[in-house]
């Protein structure tokens, strides 16, 4: 049986007509639509300003969409054909208008049948890139709404040519008949890209578009069809739920029916009166009305000779089976004002008759004045609209509306309007309440603008004004509350407003609840009473100052013990209050903290409140209540406003919606041209390499040295080593190497190779195998950052599961600290973070689980603050120590990173000359490389040096992790997996180190000695790296893996090795946690001397480096067989040799120096890192200090530095002989 539906949202655009306001005005002036192309389309298709083009039913801005509303990329709204783009804003709009919030609608079993025109966008936007093919794929437009709304109902495109949109009605009508879903949401856009010149007679192959472009539906001067463009969206559900849930109706759909004229037609296009009949009276019947009621028909009406008698003749055979009534009628057809939208014809009537329902009219038809020749009205039950037809407001009006497809589907809807019934006197309260949001500023002021304009001819009861703007619309940052007596009251009142920005909230809700009166019963009553008021508006508060009493209430209003209970507890209460330093608390709280004070007992009076910082009281008596919900809204506390309305009857209306930002995403036909030069450009280069000279390619290397090594000339038998090179410079100098000849030099290679002469001969042969070389060898990495939540990659896994096992470990804190002399220009500092922050997605996303799988997502708009302390003493030197507590407390926390973006940037302001700058970056989205790439970016942009880049143009962490899983499952991976489970096998995966301790006995966790080389033994190992050929990265290694050897009295064994693994040059540049681990191993025969086992470390390292993009955290879990394994640390032994550059922060001509940072923590039991600095060897011990004491670790330093001295000076002697060196003996 058909069941009533209601249609209870609807948004459109339509030509001239955003709204159905506009587009009663249009239609009641019987307004021709139909319009030259504009001088602004013509700009977006760089048409020619002289060419006569085909005048249409053109709709405006099809270029702009508020892509960051729906957390969209500018890149892959750029993409997005304009059907994609302003169907997803017409769908939330839709929702909107029916009463419903965003947020409050996600999740619902909704339905979404979409259609739409063929995506001509892809003319201009091509189809070589993902997003370009999803961006224009027509299935795609429902599967974005599904998506970006997060509807869980069946999403699916429809398309029976003209019919298409009147069928998605139909059978979003049956699906919830079915009770398949709760709701339909219906509708669809046609927009022309492709517009014909009137000269090029190809757009009017079937014979049917008019002569001028218009369709004078019924009229004797009918010549065909116009063409038009628009559509609109309609949100169905059961009218008995509508009804139930107070939902705003519009209409009624009584019934429905589809079917296709299959052979009874003279061809495959043309009309079939049999058919059409047989859809119309189904329809009939299944609405169970009397023809004779029916009080309007909106006819498919194309303006046709033909076809347009036909579509008559057809009404009139249905009318003629059961009524011989004549005139009764009223015959309309919007396609006479917009045109004919094709697949959005059907959606356009449906909404044109809503129109006529809620403004109690029937339209007329534009063009009509005289009848079709072939049709004669006065014998049919038809009568076309010539003026506008009024109806009394509690007049029953029945529609039916026809929509047929040249393919040869027939739809028939039958729709009734909605009386509702007298609305009950309810008293008026004396004041009301009402928000504006806006997701941006400008959004708010233009939200607030089409309220105030709605609100000034607005005379229905204030009350479901509200309750549908309260509970109906999203919360956004940028807001505004209005509580008012009249209209005037509140117009007044927005005329002069402007928004509070809650982003950074650092606002706390503190609630004071303790006994104050000699009646405890009464007081419990009253008290527990105005907390449950506070829970049902979602006042959760950050701290509760309470008594015992105090938590009796809690209890009771929670329903957690009797009133009995309850009674029988307070007489064993003391009646004295016994919250302890209150005042004093609440002072440091405020200090860091704005403070929203709710004190249900009064323990502190205004003068005591007044006297300390950042602190609001607020009140929740009933006269005060309202004001009371602004203050807290506006300080960015979320309202539960559905409960403010709780036991009221009210019903929702049509009332303003959301205005969209116009953000403009078009991809102009000549960007096309000049994206494909930019592509030839790089090939062209590739081919200049391949194709270079012998002598051009030592020239390039000529520079790369002179300009790495400072020097203005270098002849073939220089020496890099003697010339000041060290391994930092060698790593910049193999860097330059790929960028500009496109090879990779291996780090060891260079020290194979060290004369100019050398290397030149090395970097020529490897251009020439390159060139031979298959481009199925290379590794590539694509931009794919159009993904929003994606899983983590090998080391940030390590880090998540370590961070949520032990929160108070903070050695995954990458932190920094720079002092700096000199007034420093905040807002100038501000502006620079920002701009990193939408460079690089790192520092806008955010991590949780799903299905128990840690992942990330990031936000598409983050606004960061830099937070300022102002820790001020007259004595300079106390405000100094005092901030760098401060900040040494700041670095040995755990950086929240659920839900949160784990980037701190501080100021501390010691006085207007002096502060320290304060970065710490979370090791889940940053590494060391990261922190470099972050100071040198931050200088570029502070002094101005450089504009923002275009995130889009940027390579980001997302891109790195598909390409890093997509690597792992490729021919390469599963060769580098080959290589380390051969090189791995029979390991040990631990290497017990005993301690000296049973637990730690610092209040800290993990513990660090900072240690420097003496200048000696550094220069000793710069001359055996020469002479050996050995990278002082193999020579460190080697010593600790001899004191590992030493210390467990094991042959075998490893470390891991934490390395950049940015080889690929597309890598450099990312702002992320690339970096991963690799294993070391070394299986130590004591009749090996020093120089034989360096050779063979130096063998495999190179090996382990050729295999270094294999994931860690896969290897281990194969290598132990277990999948689902979950790893909180990263191993016994770490190393980490650092060789990448590290930038200088430079901040205008202010004076920087390096603030030191004491910061604890555990990555290993035992973590060694040595790097170059300057002409020194400098390294960092981190330990477990649970395992090990810091005079044990000291031993252990001392004992490396010995085998390091004995590796530089006897290179020869047999391994057992260094591993005898230092203090602890071995066994």
């Amino acid at each position: 049986m058909y069941k009533d539906i209601a249609i209870i949202g609807v948004s459109t655009r339509l030509p001239e007509a955003d709204n159905l306001k506009e587009l009663n005005q249009n239609l009641l002036q019987k307004k021709d639509c139909i319009k030259e192309i504009s001088k602004e389309r013509r700009e977006l298709l760089k048409l020619e300003d002289n060419v006569d083009y085909l005048q249409v039913g053109y709709i405006e801005d099809i270029e702009y969409f508020d892509n960051k509303f729906f957390n969209i990329s500018s890149k892959e709204a750029d993409y997005m054909c304009p059907e994609q783009r302003i169907c997803l804003e017409m769908a939330a709009d839709t929702i909107l208008d029916a009463g419903y919030s965003l947020g409050n609608f996600r999740s619902k079993n909704c339905a979404v049948i979409v259609c739409s025109t063929d995506n001509e966008y892809k003319i201009l936007s091509g189809q070589d890139l993902g997003v370009a093919f999803t961006g224009n794929l027509k299935s795609l437009t429902a599967g974005k709404i599904c998506y970006y709304l997060d509807l869980h109902g069946p999403n699916l495109t429809l398309d029976a040519s003209c019919a298409s949109s009147l069928l998605a009605v139909h059978e979003g009508c049956m699906k919830l008949i079915a009770d398949e879903t709760d709701y339909s949401l219906v509708g669809g856009l046609s927009v022309n890209i492709y517009i014909p010149e009137y000269a090029d007679k190809d757009f009017n192959t079937l014979g049917v578009v008019a002569k001028g472009g218009r369709s004078k539906s019924f009229d004797a001067d009918a010549s065909g069809t116009g063409i038009g463009e628009g559509g609109g969206f309609i949100l169905l559900k059961r009218l008995e739920d509508a009804i139930r849930d107070k939902d705003h109706i519009y209409g009624v759909i009584k019934g429905s029916a589809a079917n296709c004229d299959g052979g009874r037609s003279s061809s495959l296009t043309a009309p079939s009166v049999e058919g059409q009949k047989e859809a119309i009276i189904k329809a009939w019947e299944r609405a169970s009305i009397n023809p004779e009621n029916i009080t309007e028909i909106e006819a498919h009406g194309t303006g046709t000779l033909i076809g347009d008698p036909i579509e008559v003749q057809g009404l009139q055979e249905c009318f003629n089976k059961f009524t011989e009534k004549k005139s009764f009628a009223h015959l309309g057809a919007v396609k006479s004002s917009i045109g004919h939208l094709g697949a959005t014809a059907g959606i356009a009537a449906i909404i044109k008759c809503i129109a006529q329902f809620e403004n109690n009219v029937t339209y007329p038809i534009v063009h009509y004045k005289k009848a079709n020749p072939y049709i004669e009205f006065e014998k049919t039950s038809l009568m076309p609209v010539g003026k506008p037809v009024y109806w009394p407001e509690d007049q029953k009006r029945i529609v039916g509306i026809n929509s047929f497809g040249f393919c040869g589907t027939n739809v028939h809807v039958v729709m009734e309007n909605y009386l509702k019934k007298e609305k009950e006197n309810r008293e008026k309260a004396k004041e009301n309440i009402i928000k504006i949001c806006g997701r941006t500023k400008k959004a708010f002021y233009e939200n607030l603008k089409a309220a105030m304009n709605f609100i000034k001819d607005y005379d229905g009861a204030y009350e479901e004004l509200t309750y549908t703007l309260n509970t109906g619309r999203d919360d956004y940052d940028y807001r505004k509350v209005f509580v008012f007596g009249n209209t005037k009251d509140l117009l007044n009142k927005m005329e002069e407003a402007s928004p509070n920005n809650t982003f950074n909230n650092n606002k706390k809700v503190v609630l004071v609840l303790s006994r104050q009166k000699e009646d405890g019963l009464n007081e419990l009553l009253n008290k527990s009473f105005l907390y449950r008021k506070m829970q049902d508006i979602n006042i959760k508060p950050d701290y509760i100052f309470s008594d015992e009493f105090g938590k009796l209430v809690i209890n009771y209003a929670n329903n957690k013990i009797t009133e009995a209970e309850a009674i029988k507890k307070i007489s064993l209460l003391s009646k004295e209050i016994k919250i302890k330093s209150y005042h004093e608390i609440l002072d440091k709280l405020s200090r860091d903290n704005e403070i929203i004070l709710i004190q249900l007992s009064e323990l502190l009076g205004k003068e005591e409140i007044n006297k300390l910082q950042n602190v609001k009281q607020l009140d929740l008596s009933e006269e005060k209540y309202l004001n009371t919900i602004k203050e807290l809204y506006e300080s960015g506390i979320e309202i539960n406003w559905t409960n403010l309305y709780k036991g009221t009857a009210v019903e929702k209306i049509s009332a303003p919606t959301y205005v969209f930002d116009k953000n403009k995403h078009w991809i102009y036909p000549k960007e096309r041209v000049e994206a494909q030069k930019k592509d030839n450009l790089l090939k062209e280069e590739e081919e200049l390499v391949e194709n270079m000279s012998d002598e051009n390619i030592k020239s390039i290397l000529h520079e790369i040295w002179c300009e790495v090594l400072e020097l203005d000339e270098i002849k073939d038998e220089d020496d890099f080593f003697d010339l000041g090179g060290n391994s930092l410079a060698g790593m910049m100098l193999i860097e330059e190497v790929e960028e500009k000849l496109k090879v990779t030099i291996k780090y060891d290679e260079l020290f194979e190779h060290q004369t100019f002469g050398e290397l030149t001969k090395l970097t020529i042969n490897k251009v020439k195998i390159k060139n031979s070389q298959a481009a199925d060898d290379v590794i590539d990495i694509i931009r794919v950052s159009d993904i929003e939540t994606y899983e983590l990659n090998s080391l940030q896994k390590i880090v998540y599961y370590s961070c949520i096992e032990d929160i108070e470990n903070s050695e995954w804190n990458l932190c920094m600290a720079i002092g700096i002399k000199g007034k420093l220009d905040m807002e100038k500092l501000n502006k620079a973070l920002a701009k990193i922050i939408n460079k690089h997605s790192c520092f806008r996303t955010v991590f949780f689980e799903e299905d128990k799988i840690p992942k990330q997502r990031v936000l598409k708009d983050y606004e960061y603050t830099i937070k300022e302390h102002f820790i001020r003493d007259e004595n300079n030197a106390l405000s100094y120590e005092l901030s760098r507590k401060k900040m040494h407390e700041e670095a040995n926390k755990q950086i929240p990173f659920i839900e949160a973006v784990p980037l701190a940037v501080e100021v501390y302001h010691i006085s207007d000359e002096h502060s320290i700058l304060y970065i710490n970056i979370h090791h889940i989205i940053g590494d060391g490389s990261t922190l470099a790439i972050f100071i040198k970016e931050l200088s570029q942009y502070y002094n101005e040096e450089v504009d923002a880049i275009e995130n889009d143009s940027v390579f980001q962490q997302v891109d790195y992790n598909v390409w890093k899983k997509s690597f792992t499952n490729s021919k390469k991976g599963q060769e580098q997996l080959a290589f380390w489970e051969e090189t791995l096998k029979g390991m040990s995966s631990t290497i017990l180190l005993e301690g000296d301790r049973a637990h730690r006995e610092e209040a800290w966790l993990g513990d660090t000695i900072l240690f420097t080389l003496e200048d000696t033994l550094y220069k000793e190992l710069l001359e055996l790296s020469k002479q050996e050929k050995f990278s002082l990265f193999s020579i460190t290694l080697l010593a600790y893996h001899i004191l590992i050897y030493k210390r467990t009295n094991k042959k075998d064994v490893f470390t891991t090795v934490a390395t950049a693994n940015r080889r690929i040059k597309k890598l450099t540049g990312i702002c992320g946690c690339l970096a991963d681990l690799i294993v070391m191993r070394t299986i130590f025969k004591d009749n090996n001397t020093i120089r034989e086992t360096l050779k063979n470390t130096a063998d495999y390292i190179n090996k382990a480096l050729d295999n270094q993009e294999y994931p860690y955290y896969d290897l281990i879990c194969k290598l132990e067989n277990n999948e689902n394994k979950i790893m909180t640390k990263i191993s016994d032994f770490l190393m980490v040799f650092q060789n990448y550059k590290s930038s200088d922060l430079k901040l205008g001509n202010l004076e920087l120096y390096k603030e030191n940072i004491d910061k604890k923590g555990v990555k290993a039991n035992i973590s060694l890192c040595i790097y170059e600095a300057g002409n020194e060897m400098k390294g960092i011990l981190e330990f477990n200090n649970e395992l090990y004491s810091k005079s044990f670790i000291e031993e252990f330093l001392r004992d490396y530095i010995k085998v390091l001295e004995h590796i530089a000076k006897k290179p020869e002697d047999l391994i057992l002989q260094a591993a005898k060196e230092g203090e602890y003996l071995l066994n």
